[in-house]
């Protein structure tokens, strides 16, 4: 390892003890070769560290979801409200919104869906990844799909959510309660 002064320049400064720096001028002349070597190796060394620290740093971090064009997304809104009043419980997305053009560096054309329009102007915009997120909603169900079901499975969907509401509220009732009692120090006086 060598110091980057004497990487630059092939010789390394002395102090005022009485050594020259005249005198390491001349060796610099001779030891061309050894500097080329030097820079070489700190060379080679310097990129082994960054790519040590490029794979430990990315090691906790995730790949973008790529998106398709025609996907569901959600996008992430601007909570802005008046002093004093709660952001707390404002939706931090809205949506949902279809993908209808992939562009470069993760940037995607986004709309609104041509069923649900919310506002009396189409939206139509440009997101950039990180400020999305894949619509999951499961209830969620289109016109057209709403059709293309039978009235019996629609029946199962809502018992099945009838029976885990259930399920929740008989949780809240079987809990146990907190018994009461008197403090020790009170014993005395019963």
């Amino acid at each position: 390892k060598s110091t980057p002064f004497a990487l630059m320049f092939g010789y390394t400064p002395r102090t005022f003890d009485g050594d020259s720096v005249q005198d390491h001028a001349n060796l610099v002349q001779g030891s061309l070769c050894d500097l080329l070597k030097l820079r070489t190796a700190a060379l080679t060394s310097i990129v082994e560290e960054q790519k040590k620290i490029q794979a430990y740093n990315n090691t906790d971090k995730t790949k973008a979801h790529n998106y398709r064009v025609g996907e569901l997304v959600m996008v992430m809104r601007q909570v802005v409200g008046q002093p004093g009043e709660s952001k707390k419980l404002a939706l931090k997305y809205k949506g949902p919104y279809v993908i209808t053009e992939v562009l470069p560096h993760d940037r995607y054309r986004i709309q609104d869906l041509p069923e649900i329009q919310r506002t009396q102007k189409f939206y139509e915009g440009v997101v950039a990844i990180d400020q999305m997120k894949p619509f999951n909603n499961t209830s969620y169900v289109s016109s057209d799909e709403h059709h293309e079901g039978s009235d019996g499975e629609q029946v199962n969907v809502v018992a099945e959510v009838e029976v885990q509401e259930e399920k929740a509220t008989s949780i809240g009732k079987t809990r146990s309660c907190r018994k009461k009692r008197k403090p020790k120090y009170l014993k005395d006086y019963e």
